[in-house]
């Protein structure tokens, strides 16, 4: 598949909704990313005790709304986080998700004042900065199938950006994310754009429920 016709194919999935189904809550975390541009914390202090309420906050608000941003506490010390589910995920999936990424991300990332970590289901990320509003251009990972698609195979795919950032800021993080993907993963059968603002995602079978 040519360059252009995969990112006018990808180009298209920005339009389709997603309707909630029940699929089966991904083990293994996709890719995570520690921060090194923030000064790390230490066990028990107050940061800490900002991140464990944040992620209790950001867990109980997504499993409802899908999508969740909080800070807590104050000075150097505060802590902002964001929280996004796959729109096609039932809500008590949603939390899960948003809780098991919580406390992996600490196992992986133990001290980080910031960090990022994406499962099939779910995106989970925290900083010491201010990240609401605004497109994440740090956070990002490119995933390509290996194989080869043949000469006409039909693509499912499915976009999606985080709620904090406008319209126009969504659709510029889809573009360059399909343009990520249609110069990198031209002719694979599938690719992941995971982003800290949005994801993009594209196979040969259908693996959402619309």
């Amino acid at each position: 598949m040519s360059f252009s016709k995969l990112a006018s194919s990808l180009a298209l999935l920005t339009i389709f909704l997603l309707f909630k189904f029940k699929p089966t809550l991904g083990v293994h975390p996709l890719f995570h990313i520690c921060s090194s541009n923030h000064q790390n914390f230490t066990a028990n202090d107050p940061y800490e005790t900002n991140l464990k309420e944040l992620t209790l906050y950001l867990s109980h608000e997504t499993a409802t709304k899908g999508f969740s941003v909080g800070s807590k506490g104050h000075g150097q010390h505060q802590v902002y986080g964001v929280a996004l589910c796959r729109g096609d995920v039932l809500d008590i999936e949603c939390s899960t998700c948003v809780v098991t990424a919580s406390k992996e991300i600490r196992n992986l990332c133990p001290y980080n004042k910031g960090a990022t970590i994406w499962y099939d289901h779910c995106l989970y990320k925290y900083q010491s900065d201010d990240i609401f509003g605004q497109i994440d251009h740090k956070n990002m990972v490119l995933m390509c199938n290996n194989q080869n698609l043949d000469g006409s195979n039909k693509l499912h795919g499915l976009t999606q950006c985080t709620r904090d950032i406008s319209s126009s800021d969504c659709e510029f993080c889809l573009e360059f994310a399909i343009t990520k993907l249609s110069h990198d993963c031209d002719g694979k059968h599938g690719g992941r754009f995971l982003g800290g603002s949005c994801n993009v995602r594209y196979e040969l079978y259908k693996f959402f429920n619309t």
